[in-house]
C-alpha cells in the first residue's frame, strides 16, 4: 500500500507543483471501472478554508488512500478512511510544528473553531457534538512524514549516493562536501579537518507504559541502529556495571548525538535503559570513520574527550584509524581540568581547532527542548520519528543559511586578524629602535629569570594542593559545618606529609632569588613586596590571589598587560583567529563546489570585497622617539605567549579542579 501511495504522491506532487498550483483539488482519478462496481462512502474533508462531509466513490482497483490523494486529501486511516485532510492543510501543520511545536490536540481545536463558522460542523456519528479530529490528524501527519522520507530515500537510491554524499546533502555540505582542488594551500593543522562535537542528553527520556506499538521499532536514518551500538559494545568488551536509569519506569533514557562545527546534526543514538556509556560515542565515531574518506583526519570535541582518548588508546579500539583521530575537551569543560590536561586537550591551546567550542549540541538540545514533554508519553516509533523530522528541518534551515554563516565568521575573523597584525607591527616598531645583539649579561639575566619563574611555578602548584587540603577545615570555621575528629586528623596528617617537599621548594626558590638579586641588585624588587626570604609559615598563610602570584615575574614587567587578569582574558580571545580563517576559507570552497550547477551561484569575490578583506601587507610608520619609550628587550615569544595558569589566578575564580 505504501509503495503504491508513494508513486502516486510523486506524480501528483509534480503535476500540482507540490499542491501550490491552481489544480490542487482537481480530480485526477483515471479509473475505468463500471459505475455499479463503485461504492459511495461519506468522508469528512477538512481544509484551511472549511470542512464538509462528502460522499466519495471508491472502486476496487484503487486503494482508498490513493483515491483521496488524487482528490488532494491525505487520509486519516489507511483502510476505509472516514476523515481526510487537504494537502495544503498538512503542509501548514508541518510548518507550524517545525517552528512553533504546536500539539495535535490544540491544533485541531483551533482549526475547528476557525472553520466551523465558515462552513459546517462535522458531528460524531449519531451525536450532536463536534467530531474529535486528533487521532485521524495524527495518523495523517505520520503518513505525510513517511512519504517525505521515502522520497528522500528514493532520490538517494536512484543517484547511488555514498554515505558521505548523503551527509553532505542532509547535514552539512561544508564538512562533508567534495574536497577543494586547492587543498594543498591550507596549513597541515587545518587541511581537510573534520571537527565533530559529541554530547549526551537525558531530558529526552520516554515512559515505558507509553509504548504500545504493535510493529517493530523503526529507526530513522539520522539515528544509529541499536545493533550497531550493541556491536560496538561487544567489540570493546566493556566490563563496567550498567548505570542506573535517571527515572523509574523509563525504557529510553536519553539521546547521544554528534554535530559538525556548523551545528548541523550528523548522527544520533537512542540511549536505551542505560547512562552515557562509552559504547555510544565509540559507535558514532566508528560510523563517521566508515562514512568519510579513509585518509581524512577527524577531530572530536567531547566533554570528557581526554578520558575517551585514553580509554580508546589503552584498548586499541580504533585500530589503524587511531592516527587520524584527535580528541579535545569542549570549551566549557576544558578550563576546569588540570593544567596538564588543558595543554593537551584544550582547543584554545592546540592547533587545528580554530574557534570551535564543541557546544553545538548544547544549542541543539535547547532547540529540541520543546519536544521533551510531549514525547515522553508518545509511542517509541512516534518519538524517534518526531525527533528525526525536527532534526531534518533544522539541518535544512542551517544549510540554507550556511553561506551567510561562513560570510559572517570570515568577516569577523579577518577583522580580528587585521587588528592582531596591527598590534604586532606596533610592537615590532617599538622594539626596532632597541634591537641590538643580546650580550652575555642579558642572556644570563634571562636564564636566571627563567629558573626563578620555574621555581615559583612549582610553588604555586603546591599552594593549590595545600589550599584544597585545607578547604574542609576553612569551611567548618566560616560556614559552621561540622568536621569529624578522624577527618581532621587525616587532613593534618596529609598537610604534614606534604611539608618536607614544600620546604625543599621554598629553599630552592629563595636560592634562585638570591642568585638573581646578587648579580642584578638594581632589580631587587622583581617580585613586589618580597623581602627575599620566604618561610613555610608565610607560604601557608598566603592566599591564592595574593600579589605574589601575579605574572610580572614571567613577563619581566609590571605593566597592566603583564599582571592584570582582565587583559590576559582579552589576549587569549584572539589566540584562535589565525586558525579560524583557513577553516572557513576551506569550508567555503566545499560549499561552492557542492552547489556548483545550482540556479544561484555565489560570487565569492563580491562578498569578499564587501567585507573589505585586503591581503596587501601594510608597514606601520616609525613612531617618534617621544611616543616610543624604551621597553625591556623581551623576545617575541614572551610578548605573544599566554599567561601560564600557575600565574593567572584572578580574584573571581577558584583554583583548578583536578580530574
Amino acid at each position: 500500500m505504501i509503495q503504491s501511495l508513494h508513486s502516486v504522491y510523486l506524480v501528483l506532487k509534480y503535476k500540482t507543483n507540490d499542491w501550490t498550483g491552481s489544480n490542487t483539488f482537481y480530480d485526477f482519478r483515471d479509473c475505468n471501472c463500471l459505475p455499479h462496481t463503485k461504492t459511495s462512502q461519506p468522508v469528512d474533508l477538512v481544509d484551511v478554508s472549511g470542512q464538509r462531509q462528502v460522499k466519495v466513490k471508491f472502486c476496487q482497483c484503487t486503494l482508498d488512500v490513493v483515491t483521496l490523494l488524487k482528490l488532494g486529501y491525505m487520509a486519516g486511516l489507511p483502510m476505509k478512511p472516514q476523515t481526510a485532510f487537504s494537502m495544503p492543510l498538512m503542509q501548514l501543520h508541518n510548518h507550524l510544528w517545525n517552528n512553533c511545536n504546536i500539539g495535535t490536540l490544540p491544533f485541531t481545536v483551533a482549526l475547528r473553531e476557525f472553520v466551523e463558522p465558515r462552513s459546517q460542523r462535522l458531528r460524531a456519528r449519531n451525536r450532536n457534538h463536534a467530531r474529535e479530529l486528533r487521532r485521524p490528524l495524527s495518523a495523517a501527519v505520520d503518513l505525510f512524514r513517511l512519504l517525505h522520507d521515502m522520497t528522500d530515500k528514493t532520490i538517494f537510491s536512484y543517484l547511488k549516493l555514498t554515505e558521505q554524499q548523503i551527509l553532505a546533502q542532509e547535514s552539512c555540505p561544508a564538512c562533508f562536501g567534495p574536497r577543494p582542488p586547492n587543498s594543498s594551500l591550507y596549513p597541515n593543522s587545518t587541511r581537510d579537518q573534520l571537527i565533530i562535537c559529541l554530547d549526551g542528553n537525558f531530558q529526552h527520556w520516554h515512559h515505558t507504559l507509553a509504548s504500545r506499538d504493535n510493529v517493530p521499532l523503526v529507526i530513522p536514518r539520522i539515528f544509529i541502529h541499536p545493533d550497531q551500538v550493541e556491536a560496538t559494545t561487544q567489540y570493546i568488551r566493556r566490563q563496567e556495571q550498567l548505570l542506573t536509569p535517571p527515572s523509574q519506569g523509563c525504557d529510553d533514557t536519553g539521546l547521544m548525538g554528534c554535530c559538525c562545527r556548523h551545528d548541523a546534526a550528523v548522527y544520533f543514538a537512542n540511549i536505551h535503559k542505560s547512562g552515557e556509556q562509552r559504547n555510544l560515542p565509540m559507535a558514532i565515531i566508528r560510523l563517521l570513520l566508515s562514512a568519510v574518506e579513509s585518509d581524512r583526519p577527524l577531530s572530536i570535541l567531547y566533554n570528557i574527550g581526554c578520558s575517551l582518548d585514553k580509554y580508546a588508546s589503552s584498548r586499541n579500539l580504533l585500530g589503524r584509524d587511531r592516527a587520524r583521530v584527535k580528541f579535545g575537551t569542549s570549551i566549557f569543560h576544558a578550563y576546569v581540568h588540570n593544567w596538564a590536561c588543558q595543554l593537551e586537550y584544550n582547543p584554545r591551546f592546540n592547533d587545528g581547532w580554530g574557534l570551535s567550542d564543541g557546544k553545538g549540541l548544547e544549542r541543539l538540545w535547547s532547540y529540541l527542548s520543546s519536544l521533551v514533554s510531549p514525547l515522553r508519553y508518545a509511542t517509541r516509533n512516534h518519538r524517534l520519528a518526531a525527533l528525526a523530522h525536527r532534526l531534518k528541518y533544522h539541518n535544512r534551515r542551517s544549510k540554507n543559511s550556511l553561506i551567510y554563516w561562513l560570510r559572517r565568521k570570515f568577516g569577523n575573523a579577518v577583522k580580528r586578524r587585521h587588528k592582531t597584525e596591527q598590534l604586532k607591527r606596533k610592537a615590532e616598531a617599538l622594539n626596532r629602535g632597541n634591537s641590538t645583539n643580546q650580550s652575555a649579561e642579558k642572556l644570563e639575566e634571562e636564564r636566571l629569570l627563567l629558573l626563578l619563574w620555574d621555581a615559583k611555578s612549582d610553588l604555586f602548584v603546591q599552594a593549590v594542593h595545600l589550599r584544597a587540603e585545607r578547604e574542609p577545615i576553612l569551611n567548618s570555621k566560616n560556614m559552621g559545618t561540622q568536621l569529624g575528629t578522624k577527618l581532621k586528623e587525616k587532613i593534618y596528617k596529609a598537610i604534614a606529609a606534604r611539608r618536607p617537599a614544600v620546604v625543599k621548594l621554598i629553599n630552592y626558590f629563595n636560592s634562585c632569588h638570591a642568585k638573581f638579586v646578587a648579580q642584578f641588585p638594581d632589580q631587587s624588587q622583581i617580585i613586589p613586596n618580597f623581602n627575599g626570604s620566604l618561610t613555610y609559615e608565610e607560604f601557608s598563610a598566603m592566599s591564592l590571589d595574593d600579589t605574589f602570584w601575579n605574572g610580572g615575574l614571567y613577563f619581566h614587567s609590571r605593566a597592566p598587560w603583564a599582571i592584570d587578569p582582565d587583559i590576559h582574558s582579552c589576549a587569549m580571545s584572539d589566540a584562535g583567529v589565525n586558525l579560524e580563517v583557513p577553516d572557513i576559507d576551506e569550508e567555503l570552497e566545499d560549499v561552492l563546489l557542492d552547489n556548483e550547477g545550482d540556479d544561484g551561484d555565489y560570487a565569492e569575490d563580491d562578498w569578499v570585497d564587501e567585507i573589505g578583506y585586503d591581503d596587501t601587507p601594510k608597514v606601520a610608520p616609525p613612531l617618534p622617539a617621544e611616543v616610543a619609550p624604551p621597553l625591556p628587550q623581551e623576545s617575541e615569544a614572551r610578548i605573544s605567549s599566554p599567561v601560564p595558569e600557575e600565574l593567572n589566578v584572578p580574584d573571581r575564580s577558584a583554583p583548578s579542579i583536578p580530574e
